[in-house]
């Protein structure tokens, strides 16, 4: 009997001590995960350098740690994991569509230099979060513009015309209607470009075909309701070279 007793007392013992060892190892798991998240680079080194943490970890319960990564407030902690031992796999087109959402150009231009894929939705992905810098990127690289929300395409389109940024506009993949897209505010390209009477800009659009009359037009409520025309912004304007533009189509 007192035998049985050392042997169920020795057991309580190791399940304790078990239970003991996997919650340490949890909390050291979600030391990890905070370390990452608030972008502390310094203590997600040590825990790899320390083996407190292996290369490539993984758990069931959490993300994987790259995409934690670039989700971080400090995108270099992607490059602490990747210098500890981290590898990329079959998950690089993820993570390049997460570092477009997230605006994390560094890591994205690092994605694509390791192979990850064009043909992505990541370009779509970047406009429709308002990272400019990281659409640019990918239109430059050849990204495919189609796969996605195409709102994106659109928002990087009209922030290329804000910046009068003709590379953009050079390599973006339009059809005749998208010139005349006109966004919430009611407007086009066309009126965007007489708004800061740059007349060059209007020049260009006039020679892509943008319509040149084609009012504000306020349609992302139930109903559609109409501005004013090109010219008569132009004309409010007096700004004589943008209403001769407007006149002669092309200005030719």
């Amino acid at each position: 009997m007192k035998k049985v007793s050392i042997i169920f007392g020795m057991l309580l013992l190791g399940s304790f001590l078990n239970f003991t060892a996997k919650a340490q190892d949890w909390r050291q798991i979600d030391a990890f995960y905070e370390a990452i998240f608030s972008g502390d680079t310094l203590s997600v080194n040590q825990l790899l350098a320390n083996k407190i943490i292996p290369p490539n970890f993984k758990t069931k319960n959490k993300i994987d740690p790259l995409e934690a990564s670039i989700r971080s407030k400090n995108p270099a902690v992607y490059f602490v994991l990747l210098a500890n031992g981290f590898t990329l796999g079959a998950n690089k087109n993820e993570l390049l569509v997460d570092a477009a959402e997230y605006g994390r150009l560094s890591i994205l231009k690092d994605l694509l230099n390791k192979g990850a894929s064009r043909e992505t939705g990541a370009f779509n992905k970047a406009g429709f979060h308002a990272h400019y810098a990281c659409g640019r990127y990918l239109l430059m690289q050849g990204a495919n513009q189609e796969i996605g929300d195409i709102r994106g395409k659109y928002w990087m389109f009209f922030e290329a015309v804000k910046r009068s940024d003709y590379d953009v506009l050079d390599r973006l993949q339009m059809n005749q209607a998208d010139w005349d897209y006109n966004d919430c505010d009611g407007q086009t390209a066309i009126i965007l470009s007489i708004k800061k009477q740059d007349a060059t800009l209007l020049r260009y659009l006039l020679e892509k075909g943008a319509n040149r009359e084609k009012p504000e037009t306020f349609d992302c409520g139930d109903e559609i309701y109409l501005g004013k025309t090109p010219m008569a912004i132009a004309k409010h304007l007096k700004n004589k070279e943008i209403i001769n533009l407007l006149k002669n189509r092309c200005g030719k």
